[in-house]
């Protein structure tokens, strides 16, 4: 079951008017997909953080997307279908890599040809070639493999905010290089566009979006929690983070969770708030068997029990005991039917 209802804020969604006015024909299949997107970092016997795996768990989980007939797309294939109702495989699902570390290259491509998955493949240009990184000749064969490689930023800096010792025009020059200077580099040196953007650390903001748009990306991905769906902005595509300990059971879990988009929620996705927050709400979709009395809320990725619901309006809000600091947010809503189907949504937002 589906769960899709369109947000207020254009950039949130496809506007009914492309879906009605162009040529293009989203099909019933493609508006009912569901797309888990899982991101690796390290696959490396040297377990030495949070984003390392193993090349055998790694293995693993490729075996599990195999009996479980997933099918990896790649980016270039969701933003075909999204933009261009081109059509895609059941269960499709997206298998991205962050940094372009050689362990990728040495011990994730391998398993990934032994089972035909594409995958994509996120870098940033101040790192490639160096001893623990790609070099743009292996990014290049990965394009030629037919996998696809994005731009995750020159330096990996937090582009959401100035740094403390920059002013305007310091700080929108770091984001032209960042960006812009970025994915020339980048197609420069492997000979075919970028179209994709990782954002380095997962914050975003609709200042960021805008300079992307214009810059020719097509595509932005989060690390927002949540599954894909058609009405998911391309620049706000969710991602699980996977971990040392994520086995076949927790990526079973991740891959479970259903797509539930809401309405009107305040502060809305990327915005970046001026004023002080001192509640955000949301609407939930009036769906008959969403069980609301068993809604859950987590904030700065932690349970919040301090959670209001009117069944009228099905609003869900929550207020702070005073306005927030400065900072980037993360908030998700976790939401069940009577079916026991589990659904979640997440979204950020930030504050100056």
């Amino acid at each position: 079951m589906l769960l899709c209802v369109s947000c207020s804020h254009e950039d949130n969604v496809i506007s009914e008017t492309k879906l009605i006015n162009s040529p293009v024909i989203i099909t019933q299949e493609i508006a009912n997909t569901v797309l888990p997107v899982i991101a690796y970092h390290r696959v490396s016997l040297a377990v030495k953080n949070d984003m390392t795996v193993t090349p055998e768990l790694f293995r693993r989980h490729m075996q599990f997307l195999s009996d479980n007939h997933y099918n990896p797309i790649t980016m270039d294939q969701w933003c075909d279908a999204v933009l261009d109702g081109r059509e895609l495989p059941e269960k499709p699902i997206l298998i991205t890599f962050d940094d372009a570390w050689k362990s990728q290259y040495k011990n994730a491509l391998p398993v990934l040809n032994e089972f035909g998955y594409k995958a994509t493949f996120y870098a940033y240009t101040d790192v490639i070639g160096n001893r623990s990184t790609m070099t743009y000749n292996q990014l290049q064969n990965l394009v030629n493999q037919g996998h696809n490689v994005g731009c995750h930023s020159s330096t990996h800096s937090n582009l959401a905010k100035p740094f403390k010792t920059e002013n305007k025009e310091r700080y929108n020059a770091r984001l032209i290089r960042e960006t812009s200077g970025a994915k020339k580099t980048i197609e420069k040196n492997i000979g075919s566009t970028v179209k994709h953007f990782c954002y380095p650390y997962g914050y975003y903001n609709t200042n960021l979006i805008a300079i992307l748009k214009k810059t020719g990306f097509i595509s932005g991905v989060t690390v927002n929690p949540a599954p894909n769906t058609i009405e998911s902005p391309l620049f706000k595509i969710g991602r699980y983070i996977i971990a040392p300990w994520t086995t076949e059971k927790k990526l079973k879990y991740k891959l479970s969770l259903l797509p539930i988009v809401f309405q009107n929620t305040e502060p809305f996705d990327g915005e970046i708030c001026v004023t002080p927050t001192e509640n955000f709400s949301t609407i939930l979709p009036e769906v008959n068997d969403l069980c609301y009395t068993k809604l859950k809320m987590y904030w700065k990725w932690k349970k919040t029990n301090d959670v209001l619901w009117n069944g009228e309006t099905r609003m869900l809000s929550h207020s702070f005991n005073k306005p927030v600091e400065p900072g980037i947010y993360t908030a998700q809503v976790h939401a069940w039917d009577t079916k026991s189907n589990h659904y979640t949504y997440a979204w950020l937002f930030q504050q100056l």
